[in-house]
């Protein structure tokens, strides 16, 4: 029987694969070139970011301490596939640039789109999965 955290871990491990699937959809979109990726994207977006924020705060309620080593993989596999979509939404901003679909001053600094930036939003360092 799973626990809450390794529930509320699942819940919030399929929102960020929903949104990474979203990116993904709108890559492929912008990469083509033929039909540019807004409005019910942007629609889905903002409902998954909702429920990103639900799942995330249910989470963060039910966190053990101290953390058993046998979470650690599981929890890994969430913080790889968070590190995956800011990658592709990288990717993704670089395509918006190219359509000129943005223009280039609204695109955050490399600073702010550090991917160890992630990382440090939960307290953890580069290569550690969550102690």
């Amino acid at each position: 029987m799973p626990t809450p955290f390794e529930t509320a871990l699942d819940a919030y491990h399929q929102v960020c694969l929903r949104l990474f699937d979203l990116s993904e959809e709108e890559g492929r979109l912008l990469e083509s070139g033929t039909q540019k990726p807004v409005g019910e994207m942007s629609r889905r977006r903002r409902e998954l970011l909702r429920e990103l924020g639900r799942t995330q705060a249910a989470l963060k309620s039910v966190v053990p301490v101290p953390f058993p080593d046998r979470l650690r993989p599981v929890l890994q596999a969430t913080l790889d596939l968070i590190q995956r979509s800011v990658r592709q939404d990288r990717r993704n901003e670089q395509w918006m640039l190219q359509h000129q679909m943005i223009p280039g001053d609204l695109v955050p600094s490399s600073a702010t789109r550090n991917p160890q930036r992630v990382r440090s939003a939960y307290g953890l360092r580069a290569g550690e999965a969550g102690r």
